[in-house]
């Protein structure tokens, strides 16, 4: 079919996906940080956006390169115009925000090249219908062996999922932004198309701008951060997605303000749901300017983990701005088959909610498992963990779980340990796969004993278990567990803290030596405990008769069994709202002790604990490398 090629706008675009199907090979190209551009030649050589809005005059040197290349008839050709430094900010700085005396224009002269991977009209013929191999040879041909300056080809290669996987992997090490699919024999459609399927290194999300906060000291006349927000796919409503405070030079930080006060309403444009904590001094504006954000993950109540402000979109639609979804659980994954580390997951009812007052569907907590995979797995690996299933929420039945079932992948490997009723197979949890696996059953909790599977003998750690019977709470198991400490200190012993993610906290001490067993463990436990209820009678206890814990803590020194098992660090609780099991810096144990009011201190939701380790890393990874020797 002939065309002119002037309304051929409506681009194809891809679908975020997590990973990468594993069912067929793909043809990979690399993913651009770039705006996309549709190229017409003829009569006259024309950049647009994917709205439509001309940009030729915001790269002249670009429509000249086109023009350097003389062929019959009209051709439209799909691409991307990108910063040769690979910066979107570099490349925002050459749109209308830029040479118009908005964000930093005296930076205009980033330079820029077109990547062109398509095209939808050959020599006047439409293509959009023919596969996308012959497409492919329609572009060679038109860019030729010696492309114009500043016009080159994408790459393409054609892999299986494993290669995608390592390709993928290359992508990250690199810092480049990712990899599109696009499935072989496909064609040409409008709109977002499952044939191609975007995978991001990092998150990268188009977002509203619907409020700022004043910044602080010289800077509290200008914007400090901007409020985001995006609409739910059948929805007009305008979800809270957090706030973001850097990538931003001062310059923009000016045009914002001007920008944002043409803009400004007296009312909140958010929906207002529960848990949306909006600061007090915000000021708010009508969602009309589009944010260009990276950051690291969703969190499982929707906002934004360490966002960076890359830059302002005026090539997109606010109407048309959505949260990017795999499926519809872009934390858990898609519903389905899903590659994770290497391995095929297959997860289900991900918008089964399992936790109603704290808002956690199965996908949000599949997807906190997943999202603090580095730093519990070490925590798991090689040992026999019990799961404690519960597959309606806590509110639901439970059961607790040791036998590995049969119905497991075949890449989950078992721990067979015995047992005075006989040998169990235990699961071994030693990957992201298998922990999405096991929380995609309904295991909230996951319970480890004190020893190596490959060892059950062994104890490697002492643990104290601080339990506080009511009225008593965490604040005198906070002065029980420094009193503990001073105590082992003076024996020579390092310990180290965390909450149980109930009511409680946990002291380890670590040995890794492979020398002392459990009846020298928990005879040095008992003793301790002992002494720690004969020196504080008021306050502690060591007698496991409940009558006895009323407004006291039980030193719990049982746990130091070979057949018995803590909470892991890490792992969630079967609270509503869940709690986690969380480590803890003695300074904060202090803190809590001394804070006489309000809520209960040391109480940890799962995105706080994400936080903690992207902050401060793995408290608790001593307890697993320190080797100390029983006195």
């Amino acid at each position: 079919m002939r065309v002119s090629g002037s309304d051929l706008t409506d681009v194809m675009k891809p679908v975020f996906a997590p990973s990468a199907p594993a069912d067929r090979k793909w043809l990979v190209e690399q993913k651009f940080d770039g705006i996309r551009a549709v190229v017409t030649t003829s009569p006259k050589v024309k950049l647009a956006s994917r709205t439509g809005n001309d940009l030729t005059g915001k790269f002249p040197e670009l429509a000249e390169a086109v023009a350097e290349r003389e062929t019959p008839g009209v051709w439209v050709l799909d691409g991307e115009v990108v910063a040769t430094s690979g910066k979107f900010s570099d490349l925002q700085r050459r749109t209308g925000f830029g040479r118009k005396g908005g964000l930093d224009g005296a930076d205009d002269a980033a330079d820029v090249e077109l990547v062109l991977f398509d095209v939808l009209v050959a020599d006047g013929d439409d293509v959009r219908d023919e596969p996308i191999e012959d497409r492919r040879r329609l572009l060679e041909r038109w860019v030729g062996k010696r492309p114009p300056r500043g016009v080159r080809l994408a790459k393409r290669v054609l892999l299986d999922g494993s290669m995608i996987d390592r390709r993928f992997q290359r992508s990250r090490r690199e810092g480049s932004e990712g990899l599109v699919l696009k499935r072989p024999g496909s064609r040409y459609l409008p709109g977002k198309q499952e044939s191609w399927l975007k995978l991001k290194v990092t998150g990268q999300q188009e977002l509203l701008i619907a409020g700022w906060l004043p910044g602080r000291g010289a800077r509290k006349a200008l914007p400090g951060a901007l409020l985001l927000g995006y609409r739910e796919d059948f929805s007009g409503s305008l979800r809270y997605a957090g706030r973001v405070g850097s990538g931003f030079k001062h310059s923009d930080l000016e045009a914002f303000r001007a920008m944002l006060e043409r803009s400004e309403r007296k009312t909140s444009p958010f929906d207002g749901r529960e848990g949306d904590v909006i600061p007090a001094d915000a000021r708010f504006v009508t969602p009309r300017l589009v944010a260009e954000v990276k950051f690291t993950e969703w969190t499982p109540d929707g906002r934004l983990r360490q966002p960076v402000f890359l830059g302002l979109r005026d090539d997109v639609d606010p109407a048309s701005v959505r949260r990017e979804r795999a499926g519809r659980h872009p934390n858990g994954g898609a519903e389905g088959l899903n590659r994770i580390a290497g391995y095929y997951v297959k997860l289900s009812n991900l918008d089964k909610v399992l936790f109603p007052r704290g808002g956690l569907a199965k996908g949000g907590m599949v997807g906190y498992y997943r999202t603090i995979a580095p730093a519990l797995l070490p925590h798991l690996a090689g040992r026999a963990v019990t799961r404690h299933r519960f597959p309606d929420g806590p509110d639901g039945n439970s059961f607790w779980e040791k036998n590995c079932p049969a119905s497991r992948p075949d890449w989950v490997p078992t721990y067979e340990v015995k047992g005075s009723a006989g040998t169990v197979n235990f699961c071994g949890i030693d990957s992201e796969a298998a922990l999405a696996w096991v929380a995609n059953g309904g295991a909230i909790e996951l319970h480890t004993p004190m020893s190596l599977a490959a060892d059950a003998d062994i104890a490697e750690t002492v643990v104290f278990d601080l339990d506080p019977g009511r009225p008593a709470g965490m604040r005198e198991a906070c002065t029980v567990a420094l009193v503990l400490r001073q105590t082992l200190e003076r024996v020579g012993l390092e310990s180290f803290a965390k909450t149980s993610g109930s009511k409680g906290l946990q002291l380890y001490v670590p040995l890794n030596r492979g020398e002392a067993g459990f009846d020298d463990t928990k005879r040095f436990a008992r003793s301790l405990a002992e002494l720690m209820a004969d020196r504080l009678p008021d306050l502690v206890v060591s007698n496991m008769k409940k009558s006895l814990r009323k407004g006291k803590v039980l030193i719990d020194w049982s746990q130091n069994s070979r057949h018995k098992t803590t909470v892991c660090v890490y792992s969630l609780r079967a609270t509503d709202p869940p709690g986690v099991s969380t480590p803890v810096e003695w300074d904060e144990v202090e803190r809590a002790r001394r804070s006489n009011s309000g809520p209960a201190p040391l109480r940890f939701t799962p995105d706080d604990v994400v936080d903690r380790v992207e902050r401060s890393g793995d408290l608790f990874a001593p307890v697993l490398e320190l080797k100390q020797r029983l006195p």
